[in-house]
């Protein structure tokens, strides 16, 4: 179906959180099983807080995982027998836009505008963020941001050139942003390159924090290692789930207020899905 953020109406949201819900909780059982940590992140640690599961207008999952247990997610992955999710990431999909990973659901869709045009998949997905460990000087943290958001930039630009497929600006790019004529993936491989560049000595006491999207979550997102190795546990839709130890830090370094109803003008989903549809079959078995 045709959609809008403006025209997802509550029982349309609350169809796509089932769809995403399956996704968690085999998220949830593979980790499980495996040992791997994670948290969850973002809104969706709001949504454990104020709500024991989404945000009512939420429209999808937020979840964290030290780098380190990230790769050993993904490496495992490769063995998940699972026919209902599809790993997404730049390996698995190479026009695949992010540095992170999703876990798309088969036989669905949630198209988002903004990469509508790219060959991936566009299944229902939910978000999976590894943190790296920040530098410890300003000076250093300031060029990692401008390295990170300068292949961030690049990623976009492709974006834009993949959509218009105009060969002037193919040629403007060759001369502007030449870095942009990569593929995504190599792109891709570059940024994780410098996003991982100090993880290899760290202590429990360092800062990590999502590097995926450059500047906007740098410094914001941050948190020590220690708030993933000791978390707390919160009920989600009835799950109990691992959130950050220090989660009031760093829900009111993000969002102010967490624990207030933001304006109504503002209850409304963020993705910019212009398609969905649904897995029938998974909301049955949940």
């Amino acid at each position: 179906m045709i959609i809008s953020d403006q025209t997802l109406s509550k029982e349309l949201i609350r169809k796509l959180q089932l769809n995403e819900l399956y996704l968690l909780k085999e998220f949830n059982d593979f980790c499980s099983k495996h040992m791997i940590p994670f948290t969850l992140d973002f809104g969706s640690i709001i949504g454990a807080v104020r709500h024991s599961g989404f945000i009512p207008w939420d429209d999808d999952i937020d979840i964290a995982m030290l780098r380190w247990d990230y790769d050993v997610f993904l490496e495992l992955t490769k063995n998940w027998n699972n026919d209902q999710v599809f790993v997404q990431n730049y390996t698995t999909d190479p026009q695949y836009v992010h540095s992170f990973t999703r876990l798309r659901l088969n036989n669905s869709k949630a198209i988002q505008e903004e990469w509508s045009h790219l060959d991936i998949h566009h299944g229902i997905f939910i978000d999976i963020f590894p943190y790296d460990v920040m530098p410890s000087s300003i000076d250093a943290i300031r060029l990692h941001e401008e390295e990170i958001n300068i292949l961030q930039e690049a990623k976009l630009k492709r974006v834009k050139l993949l959509r218009d497929n105009d060969k002037v600006l193919w040629e403007r790019a060759n001369i502007h942003c030449p870095l942009s004529l990569n593929s995504m993936q190599e792109l891709n491989r570059m940024q994780t390159k410098v996003m991982t560049k100090y993880n290899d000595t760290h202590s429990d006491s360092d800062f990590v924090t999502h590097m995926t999207q450059g500047f906007k979550t740098y410094r914001e997102y941050r948190r020590r290692i220690h708030d993933h190795l000791r978390p707390s546990y919160y009920a989600f839709e009835k799950i109990l789930l691992p959130i950050p130890n220090n989660y009031q830090f760093i829900l009111h370094n993000t969002y102010g207020d967490y624990l207030s109803f933001p304006p109504s003008s503002q209850r409304k989903p963020h993705h910019g899905l212009i398609e969905l549809e649904f897995n029938e079959k998974i909301n049955m078995k949940i």
